[in-house]
């Protein structure tokens, strides 16, 4: 996942000074900041024709305001840097960042492989027609991913202080993650054709096939970011090393197999089917660590629902598409609310936890 703080390593190192103290409103001011020097810079290139080397210069300047920015706020606000180096400490930073930088790597080139699998084995064109809607739903996983980085350090916090609140929040995230990417797949499934010609125009058309296979990568996707993260919570991230492996294996093995005889429609459900591996590991590591299984309490009821609003989305999606998306959602979390799969104060329920949990900091 991209953060919205460049400048690695020490963008990444401001990022997870401003999580660890519960600050996370100035990343996007720093973006911010950031956004409107590059934009001035891009101006003034363009406006003085100045050529790709200052629009270079332009982007190097933006990203040293935003790192200066950042390592202003951390310095007077939260911590000074110290050159002073504990070695138990070092070591024990070392042997954890190394095990997830392992993961991370694992999962990056996951995310990759079949964009490489094309290149080598397929054509431009295919290239093309899987990574449109792949990029897409890549972009979507930013949505579930800022609702758990909020909640990592203060799930961190409760681990050790309070490990049966863990348990609640967890509860509540997955129900809600799992209830909105469903929806979301089942919209960008419906609608694929629609969407990529909105955002991509009528000349990428082709990739809609591709694109309401790879729609349902978002509810995998989004889950894993929870239950991966709920593993490093439990100091138990060895795990995503191991899956993450596993599955980019036999990714590439099913690649070299079937993109050559199917080409980006065999990269599509490659992905999708990797995805969906990693979610159910981490999953199983989840639940084998004493957090609640959830799925059995809400699949079927999401189903039903689901089930119910795409129905109706495709009977009225010839009519009117705004029509059919505004009966298929109301359909949708209906039957949820009715199924007391999303009761009728679930997120104020949620809210209030949250509010709990920072209001008892240890």
């Amino acid at each position: 996942m991209r953060t919205s703080i460049s400048g690695p390593p020490f963008g990444m190192l401001f990022r997870s000074v401003f999580q660890a103290f519960e600050k996370m409103l100035y990343e996007p001011l720093i973006a911010i900041v950031s956004s409107v020097v590059m934009s001035a810079g891009i101006a003034a290139v363009i406006y003085l024709d100045m050529g790709l080397l200052w629009l270079l210069i332009a982007a190097a300047v933006a990203n040293a305001v935003q790192l200066s920015v950042a390592a202003g706020i951390v310095s007077y606000r939260f911590v000074r840097p110290s050159f002073k180096i504990d070695g138990k400490v070092f070591r024990a930073l070392l042997k954890h960042s190394s095990i997830i930088g392992l993961g991370i790597f694992f999962y990056q080139n996951l995310f990759r492989i079949d964009v490489l699998m094309l290149k080598w084995l397929g054509s431009a064109k295919e290239v093309a027609l899987f990574q449109i809607p792949h990029n897409m739903v890549m972009q979507i996983q930013i949505l579930p991913f800022a609702l758990v980085a909020a909640l990592l350090p203060v799930l961190s916090r409760l681990m050790k202080s309070d490990p049966g609140r863990v348990a609640a929040v967890y509860e509540k995230t997955f129900r809600y993650i799992f209830i909105l990417s469903v929806f979301l797949s089942i919209f960008l499934c419906l609608f694929a054709g629609e969407v990529i010609e909105i955002v991509f125009g009528s000349k990428y058309l082709e990739s809609a096939a591709t694109f309401m296979v790879v729609s349902w990568a978002v509810v995998p996707l989004s889950m894993d970011i929870l239950l991966n993260t709920m593993l490093i919570v439990m100091n138990k991230q060895k795990y995503s090393v191991y899956y993450g492996g596993t599955a980019l294996a036999m990714n590439f093995l099913a690649a070299l197999v079937l993109i050559p005889a199917y080409g980006y429609m065999a990269a599509a459900y490659i992905a999708l089917f990797s995805y969906c591996l990693l979610f159910i590991f981490s999953l199983y590591f989840v639940v084998g660590n004493g957090l609640p299984l959830v799925l059995d309490r809400i699949l079927s009821k999401t189903l039903l629902a689901g089930a119910t609003g795409a129905a109706g989305m495709i009977w009225l999606k010839h009519y009117s598409i705004p029509a059919a998306v505004g009966f298929g959602s109301i359909a949708y979390f209906g039957v949820l609310s009715m199924s007391d799969a999303l009761p009728p104060d679930a997120f104020l329920l949620f809210k209030g936890a949250i509010k709990g949990l920072y209001r008892n900091k240890a």
